[in-house]
Order: structure tokens, then sequence, then C-alpha cells
């Protein structure tokens, strides 16, 4: 398999990396996954680039790239494990439009849930971390919440209908902080399957 997998690489990229190579193949995927030296510049060159990374151990661990930085688990991590791994998406293109890294995990979600909790506690010194992200539910109930405000932002300001901003420099000041907090809302809800066209959600009870 390893054989195939460098082999592949070399094709691609006209490399001329071998088993007996192993650890410069390792550097070489680092270095393109993180744009760094010989590959500076690559995301300019989509042939050049590699943009995502399929791995079984190696690779979790001892790099870091801010052009990769969703994380897809498939397998159960404990403790220096999960910091080591998730540390991966620690490093952002972009922290204005995206302040965090994303993680999402699918084997015996619940039982990660709880060894992420333990990890976290046990190498944060018990500090309170925002880890986990609303659910959908949490988030379209957020959502009309934050409608509602906006709402008694206009009708209390005296504008029907959102025909226009309110005259009060107080109360434009407060739409545009709850427009902010809705919008980010709704680009969550969307990563989480909301669309517009669907407008009624039925969710399990429980």
């Amino acid at each position: 398999a390893l054989e195939e997998i460098i082999g592949d690489y070399n094709e691609r990229y006209g490399k001329e990396f071998a088993l007996g190579t192993w650890p410069a193949f390792k550097t070489d995927v680092s270095n393109r996954l993180a744009h760094k030296r010989p590959y500076l510049g690559i995301e300019k060159k989509p042939e050049e680039r590699l943009d995502i990374l399929i791995v079984v151990d190696q690779m979790l661990t001892g790099f870091d790239s801010k052009w990769i930085n969703a994380l897809y688990l498939d397998k159960i991590l404990r403790y220096e494990m999960i910091i080591q791994a998730f540390s991966r998406t620690n490093r952002l293109f972009n922290e204005n439009e995206k302040p965090f890294g994303v993680i999402r995990y699918y084997r015996r979600p619940h039982t990660m849930r709880k060894y992420i909790e333990e990890a976290i506690s046990l190498y944060s010194g018990d500090k309170p971390f925002g880890l986990f992200v609303p659910k959908l539910r949490e988030n379209l109930l957020a959502l009309n919440g934050v409608f509602d405000e906006i709402s008694s932002v206009f009708h209390d300001g005296g504008v029907e209908g959102f025909l226009h901003l309110p005259e009060n420099g107080a109360a434009k000041a407060k739409f545009a902080k709850l427009f902010r907090e809705f919008d980010l809302l709704v680009e969550a809800a969307k990563v989480q399957g909301f669309t517009w066209d669907e407008l009624d959600y039925d969710f399990p009870v429980g």
C-alpha cells in the first residue's frame, strides 16, 4: 500500500520518492500541505496543491498548515492523541472569517465527546472552553430569538416591515450588533444543513 501511495504521489507531482526515502516523502507532503518552501505560493497553482490528506496514525501530529484546518475523524482517540490530532486545526488562513478549526468525528460520538472532555480537562487545567458547536436545533432556536430582538428594535423605533432603519442612533447600533449575531448563526446553520427553502424543521424529542 505504501509503495502505491508513493507511486501515485510521484506520478502526480513529478517526484522520485521510494520506501527508502520515506522520511523525505513525509517532509515533502507536510511542506506541500502547509505551502512552505519549496511550495510557497502554490495556492495559485491548483495542480500542485494537496488539499486533503487521509491518514491512519502518521501525519496526525507534528505539522501545522493554515490551509488544512478541518479534521474528519473516524477512529477513537484518547488523551494526548486527541490534543495532538485536534491541534492540527489551530492554524487558520483567515481568523476573521473562520476563527476556529473544524473537527467532525463519526465513530461512537457520545464516547468521543466524553474522551474529548476528559482530555481537555486534563491538559487545560480544567479551564472551560466552548468546544462543541450547538446542534442545528439550538442554532435555529437562537436564530429565531435574535430575529425577535431585531423585530423589537424596529417596532420600538416606529418602523414596520423593516422598511428602513430606525432614526435613533442607539437603535441602529443595537440592530448592527444583532444582525452580526444573526448572520453568524445563519452561516453556522447552513453548514449543518439549513436552507431558506425549508423553513419548518422537525427534531426528535430528547
